[in-house]
């Protein structure tokens, strides 16, 4: 006979908790391709989810809804998803997770809200000329440098090519935070190629 300790049976019970959020998330999805993305992005990457989830959490449970609440996303994103390289597929699930954390954490200390009511105009991308100037270590080692916020935004636009409706959805933000947080990244890095 086998006996197991109080903290194995908890673990085999989150194993099941876990089990049976992905086969709930898998029911959301209509192919069976899209299913088996899902599936096969969920499992290369739970752990390292998990742990970005659990840095900021510091409580098992709400890290496990994080990285539940990323996998809904994806499955919400699942066309722009299959679209771009497994990496990058890696790391927008790492973004997502990260402001979903910190949404909850911000939500559980009752700090203010990320939305802003100001509407500010989205722009266009810095000039080539004005880049050209500029040093590109320089550039990308202060585009580091930025909140995470703006970070994060930027990659999602820039990099994923993702649209700005959709940037909003994943990052669980208002399109106009979103251009706020857009507006102030790209005037930063204007004033860094300026001085």
């Amino acid at each position: 006979m086998t006996y197991y300790s109080f903290d194995d049976i908890i673990n085999i019970e989150k194993i099941k908790d876990m089990l049976s959020m992905l086969s709930f998330c898998l029911s959301l999805i209509k192919t069976e391709q899209e299913k088996l993305l899902i599936e096969e992005l969920y499992n290369k990457n739970k752990q390292t989810m998990y742990n970005i989830a659990y840095s900021n959490l510091h409580n098992r449970d709400d890290a496990e809804d994080a990285v539940q609440e990323a996998i809904l996303r994806a499955i919400n994103q699942i066309d722009k998803i299959s679209q771009i390289s497994p990496d990058k597929q890696c790391t927008y699930l790492n973004v997502i997770v990260r402001n979903i954390s910190f949404d909850m954490f911000n939500r559980k200390v009752n700090h203010l809200s990320l939305e802003e009511d100001a509407e500010i105009y989205d722009q266009t991308v810095l000039e080539d000329q004005a880049i050209g100037n500029v040093n590109y270590d320089s550039l990308v080692e202060y585009i580091r440098s930025l909140p995470q916020g703006m970070r994060d935004a930027l990659y999602l636009k820039y990099c994923l090519e993702f649209t700005n409706e959709e940037i909003a959805q994943s990052l669980n933000i208002s399109p106009c935070a979103l251009r706020n947080r857009l507006f102030a990244a790209r005037n930063k890095i204007k004033d860094h190629i300026k001085n």
